[in-house]
């Protein structure tokens, strides 16, 4: 591996950047994430009682920010968007969108140990107001906020 001339190893020039535990836990995530995928396609949630309850739900009766993401991900591993989105907007769009950044920070800025990212303050502030907005906001029984609710 070569040095740049701030003294730092240039990672492009390494095809080995991951070490083999690194690699196989990689593989462990993905195997789980394809396994989870399967279990949500095969397995309506309102079917099946195997899947966890809301427990904030079920002591206030408020809608939390996930309530629902089982019902969005069976319905749009099932081909129905529109449906997924009325379930939960915000897993529907939020969660694809994380899993590639987690794997654009992880792949092309890959630096320090395995659990390292980089995200600004900025970044953990929008993502944190985001959900909280959304967990707000699908509560209140006007329209059109009612149609955040699953």
């Amino acid at each position: 591996m070569t040095e740049w001339s701030n003294g730092e190893k240039d990672p492009s020039v390494s095809l080995n950047r991951f070490s083999r535990w690194e690699l196989y836990l990689y593989i462990a995530i993905v195997a789980l994430g394809l396994v989870a995928l399967a279990i949500v396609f095969w397995f309506p949630p309102l079917e099946h009682r195997f899947y966890p309850r809301c427990a904030f739900h079920d002591l206030t009766g408020l809608h939390c920010p996930g309530c629902g993401g089982f019902r969005a991900w069976h319905n749009l591993l099932n081909g129905q968007i529109l449906s997924a989105l009325r379930m939960n907007a915000l897993a529907v769009t939020l969660l694809p969108g994380l899993v590639a950044w987690l794997f654009y920070q992880r792949f092309w800025f890959h630096k320090g140990d395995f659990w390292t990212l980089q995200a600004s303050p900025r970044m953990h502030l929008l993502m944190a107001g985001l959900v909280i907005a959304f967990g707000f906001l699908r509560n209140i029984p006007l329209f059109p906020f009612n149609w955040l609710a699953p």
